[in-house]
């Protein structure tokens, strides 16, 4: 009787959202909201589960829902992040405080000290809504870690969140299809996500997940054979349709390492492929199209992508040298230079901020 009145409420309930008016992408953004609340409540690892999954595929509807908050706009991305942070605090407090020395490691101390750099950065800054949304990035990760280490009780567990993953971006890619996500006249693909940088740089993530442990999981995962080097193959296409050239790169030596150290059964093989793959047209056009040859020898063209990146970076090393310990607040690297546009530069852009 219970459930059947609260579905009553909730019928009724959207149904009177629906008279007002409001795009149906609200609705089902509204909806979402409350199925991660819902499902965080009834199951917190399935919860966590189900956003590894399809995190990255919503992205888009993320993106499109907006709405004004504190004088700021703020997408629903932002607030499923809030939220996040605030049931993981909530969780942490009361079910989770008798694992809390799980919590206790290294790598959260590290990752808690760099959130709370970029907390007091904020103070610095004259856009506090801009710096607020990336304080809620920064803190929402740090939540999704703390869930982690807290609702992991076996392997299996940690194997199912790793598992899923992996999978995530067979929907990101099919969205991203769906939608016709390519940006360069039709020549890289960005999936579900903003730029094909953070597709590449995304199953850069699960392309190391694939390498380093795959020969070491044990729970059914390693058992998939056939299956792991055909989803091998299909992250590894993602990479190439991104066309990032950091991206390549940071594959090849990702493969080079894990040949080196863990499979040397592979290495000549490795040599090989990387070696002829600098042969291939995409390759050679990428690689070409930011250098030019002059009499000196090579030079990068100035019009490239990485041409002005460099001229970038030199304004934001000046910078970040006039306040190398205080520095200039979160976001600050959009305001060096002869441009807005960003560092594309983490370690640069963080020197920077604090």
């Amino acid at each position: 009787m219970i459930k059947l009145i609260f579905c009553v409420i909730i019928g009724c309930f959207f149904s009177a959202i629906i008279l007002t008016g409001v795009p149906y992408y609200y609705l089902l953004g509204m909806l979402g909201v409350g199925v991660i609340g819902a499902l965080f409540i009834v199951n917190p690892l399935r919860f966590l589960w189900l956003l590894f999954l399809v995190r990255a595929a919503v992205d888009p509807l993320l993106v499109k829902i907006r709405f004004g908050f504190g004088g700021m706009d703020l997408g629903l991305g932002g607030a499923v992040s809030l939220l996040i942070i605030i049931l993981t605090l909530v969780y942490f407090l009361t079910i989770g405080a008798q694992r809390s020395g799980m919590v206790n490691q290294p790598v959260v101390w590290v990752y808690l000290f760099f959130c709370m750099i970029g907390f007091f950065s904020f103070f610095l800054v004259p856009d506090k809504g801009e710096t607020f949304k990336t304080l809620i990035r920064h803190f929402s990760v740090l939540s999704i870690l703390v869930l982690t280490m807290l609702l992991v009780e076996q392997e299996k567990d940690g194997y199912q969140l790793i598992f899923a993953m992996i999978l995530s971006p067979i929907f990101s890619v099919a969205v991203g299809l769906a939608q016709g996500n390519f940006i360069k006249e039709g020549t890289r693909f960005a999936g579900s996500l903003g730029h094909p940088n953070i597709l590449a740089f995304y199953v850069l993530i699960l392309l190391g997940c694939l390498f380093f442990g795959m020969d070491r999981w044990r729970h059914g995962i390693s058992k998939l054979g056939k299956f792991r080097i055909a989803h091998f193959i299909f992250i590894f296409v993602v990479l190439v349709s991104t066309r990032t050239r950091s991206g390549w790169l940071a594959f090849a030596i990702m493969l080079f390492l894990y040949a080196a150290s863990f499979n040397k059964k592979i290495f000549i093989p490795v040599i090989l492929l990387l070696a002829g793959s600098t042969f291939l047209p995409m390759v050679q056009e990428r690689i070409l199209n930011t250098v030019e040859f002059t009499r000196d020898g090579v030079e990068v063209r100035e019009e490239s992508s990485l041409g002005w990146r460099m001229q970038k970076w030199e304004y934001l090393w000046n910078a970040g040298l006039k306040k190398p310990f205080a520095g200039h607040g979160l976001g600050a690297s959009g305001t060096f230079g002869n441009d807005t546009l960003g560092a594309h530069n983490a370690y640069l852009r963080y020197f920077v901020y604090t």
